[in-house]
């Protein structure tokens, strides 16, 4: 492992490694909590281990195959799922006692298996519709709100659609990823509740497609080819889309990069009354094989702590995962203006799928989606292909 600290002090007669993956703003965080955490520990040493994200997972899975492992791994929910399938980690309360009463509920549902926790975090996002205030006000056009549906998103984007004199897109009114949303908003859902059979070639899931594809074809969404390289952070900064439905880990983004234009966020759209709210969770867990677990541990608990998730959101790195914080959250003079709506969409949340294939599922479902997208598949003929070949990876 790469270490990243200072010298070991010669009183540290117990060193922990531990591993992460994020931009600039989570290492300066890591650092900051490194050396709190020493301060306060001085027989533990922290090694820091930072690897891009795109080369993390790969090697989180050769450590656990060779068994030469860190005592402390960020993981994402696909790799915690993966780990779990190998009884690769230890459960955290065997090793020490971590009061989660003052977490959001969910965190049980992602956590937790057969009554024990298996990782925690400090952090989490959920999706939220990102909206350009300029363009709003400059149609005359009220802002979304609580009890915006996705039939008033759709002619509001339409409204805020712009083509130039030769027809040619200039900017759409909507972008993002709201194809999941609506199916689970439609009553349906992507997989049985044991991931063993695909639910793709359902009602729910071809309503969601259909609406979809509704305004691609009328512009108020970007087609594939629209979007070029960009993805749809890119095209909301640029001013290319007047909303975005997507993750809050895209403030960090907007409040650096963002300044030319007015923007807040609001809730996720409804069908029928039904608001769903995707909550994406990445876990701090103890590898079953670590050789150092109670200083592990205790690392892991005072990176939940209230003051290392005081001083995250200071550094607008992301949401506490701390209930009793929110309000300190809120408070905060930064962006968003809205930030009190994470208080309104807890009832709503829904941990991402988990599941060791979901990555492959997820890839089928882009490729041919995208092909319905473009005209290049019926209806039927997708949702037939999807879900036979998501079932060939779920067997």
């Amino acid at each position: 492992f790469i270490c990243a600290c200072s010298r070991q002090n010669s009183k540290r007669n117990i060193s922990i490694t531990v591993t992460f993956w994020g931009e600039q703003n989570r290492r300066f965080f890591m650092e900051r909590i490194k050396t709190a955490f020493e301060r306060e520990n001085p027989e533990i040493n922290v090694i820091l281990n930072h690897i891009p994200g795109n080369m993390y997972d790969q090697k989180i899975k050769t450590w656990i195959a060779s068994g030469n492992v860190p005592d402390v791994m960020h993981v994402n929910a696909d790799t915690y799922s993966y780990l779990m399938t190998k009884d690769s980690l230890a459960a955290i309360d065997d090793i020490g006692n971590l009061d989660n009463s003052d977490f959001i509920p969910q965190f049980r549902d992602i956590f937790e298996k057969a009554g024990k926790t298996y990782g925690m975090t400090y952090f989490f996002n959920y999706f939220c519709l990102y909206y350009n205030k300029d363009l709003f006000d400059k149609k005359g056009i009220a802002y979304p709100g609580l009890n915006t549906g996705w039939d008033d998103i759709a002619k509001i984007a339409q409204a805020l659609t712009v083509r130039d004199e030769k027809g040619i897109l200039v900017s759409s009114g909507l972008t993002g990823g709201i194809f999941d949303t609506l199916v689970y908003e439609y009553g349906g859902d992507f997989f049985d509740k044991n991931y063993t059979k695909s639910l793709f070639n359902t009602e729910p899931v071809k309503k969601a497609l259909l609406w979809n594809k509704k305004l691609v074809e009328n512009g108020s969404i970007p087609a594939a080819k629209d979007y070029e390289s960009l993805s749809s952070l890119d095209y909301f900064q640029m001013n290319k889309a007047a909303m975005m439905l997507g993750g809050t880990w895209s403030i960090t983004d907007l409040s650096f990069k963002a300044k030319d234009f007015n923007w807040d966020i609001a809730a996720v759209p409804t069908i029928s009354g039904k608001r769903t709210v995707q909550l994406w969770v990445n876990g701090f867990v103890i590898p079953a094989k670590s050789l150092n677990k109670k200083a592990a541990f205790k690392f892991i608990a005072y990176l939940c702590s209230e003051k290392a998730q005081k001083t995250m959101v200071k550094l607008q790195i992301g949401i506490p995962s701390r209930l009793s914080l929110w309000d300190f959250y809120i408070t905060q003079n930064t962006v968003p203006e809205n930030k009190s709506l994470v208080k309104d969409s807890l009832p709503f949340f829904r941990p991402r799928h988990m599941f060791a294939q979901f990555n492959e599922a997820q890839k089928i479902m882009n490729d041919y989606t995208k092909l319905y997208f473009e005209g290049r598949m019926t209806l039927d003929d997708t949702c037939k292909k999807v879900e036979s070949e998501i079932n060939k990876i779920l067997h």
